[in-house]
Formats: C-alpha cells, structure tokens, sequence
C-alpha cells in the first residue's frame, strides 16, 4: 500500500491535481468508505485521502485495465458483480479484512457515472457489508472530478481532454452502524440522498 500510496501520489503531480478537502477524516479504522465515482481519478485520488490502511472492493474489469491490474488483481479485491459465488467470496474477503483492522473503500454505484453529478442508485454491498461487521460508513464526496476528468473526450475540443486544478472532495460525518435499523437498501438510499443534498450544495 506504500508504494501504491507514492505511485498516486507521483501522478497526481505530474498532472497537476491538488487535494482540496471539507470535514474530518475519521479518527479511528476500519472503516467502510462509500463514494461516488466518475472516472478513474477518484481511485488515484482516494490514496490521498484514507489515512489508515484499506482494501478497495470493485469490479473486476479494472483488472484489464495496464493501469490498475497489478494493483488491484494482487492487493485489493476485484470481482465479478455477476457471479454470486465470487461475489460471496469477495465479501467474505471483505469481511476478514475489516476483522483483521482494515477499512474498505468501495464505489456504491458500481460503475462509472457518466451522469454526474447526479448520482446513480446505489448498490447495497457495501452497506450489508458495514452492517454485518458493525462498523461505521463514512461517505466521500468527489465535487469536481467529472470536470476535471471528462468521461467523454473529443478530439477538438480541449475542455474535454483533462485538466491540472483543485479536486474538492467532503468527507461527509461517520454513520453508525451499529445504531441503525436499517435494511441495507434503506441505509443505501439514505446515504445516497445525503451525498447528492452534498454535491447540489457544492464544495
């Protein structure tokens, strides 16, 4: 994780992004991150953020991706959203790293939002999964990545090729988990509400 920590930290430099964060990162791990997600910054940018030790959980098509295969295919915990058994095996795995102290940094939209920053459904993974541990959930904001980062890029038309700038991103207040009642879709759809109330706000 060490030196996937500098390998972000060495591309966020050389193409020019700066962190820019609103509110308290938690105090105390593991934990279960819950963020939106436009586009592969906000994983690069992630590393920045998490203080503690963590495993990302999410779809194994990023491991064909010559960016992040070595990365994800041997450290964190890719899988295959279609395939029950692998996708009970991935919790588990999950579930043994939150035991061991790790947190798990997981995108609940499960694919990458070309709508944003209208937030799609939320899948309710990761939400079963902090209520099955009892650990908090801790959402986090991406504000700006969609801009600084556009899904769709063409070719003459340079505002959509990318750009150096400030990322904004909130870390909105812990859930307890243990504390709520919840089915894990309801929690979900909660979470979700709170996060877009975040993003219509602004940074």
């Amino acid at each position: 994780l060490w030196l996937q920590r500098r390998w972000a930290a060495y591309l966020r430099h050389v193409v020019g992004i700066r962190l820019q964060q609103n509110g308290p990162k938690p105090l105390h791990s593991p934990v279960v991150y819950v963020a939106n997600h436009s586009n592969f910054l906000d994983i690069i940018l992630a590393y920045g953020l998490v203080p503690d030790y963590f495993h990302f959980m999410a779809k194994d098509s990023l491991t064909k991706v010559p960016l992040f295969r070595i990365l994800f295919q041997n450290s964190h915990i890719p899988f295959d959203r279609h395939n029950p058994r692998e996708a009970m095996r991935a919790f588990i795995r999950a579930r043994n790293d939150i035991k061991a102290g790790r947190s798990i940094f997981i995108f609940p939209e499960a694919t990458q939002n070309t709508a944003a920053p209208q937030l799609l459904p939320f899948k309710d993974g990761a939400f079963r999964l902090a209520l099955a541990t009892g650990v908090p959930i801790v959402p986090v904001v991406f504000h700006n990545n969609y801009r600084l980062l556009p899904y769709q890029r063409k070719l003459f038309a340079r505002d959509t090729w990318g750009r150096p700038g400030k990322a904004q991103v909130s870390f909105l207040p812990a859930i307890d988990t243990r504390m709520s009642h919840c089915a894990p879709e309801t929690l979900a759809e909660e979470v979700r509400v709170q996060m877009q109330e975040c993003l219509n706000q602004g940074f």
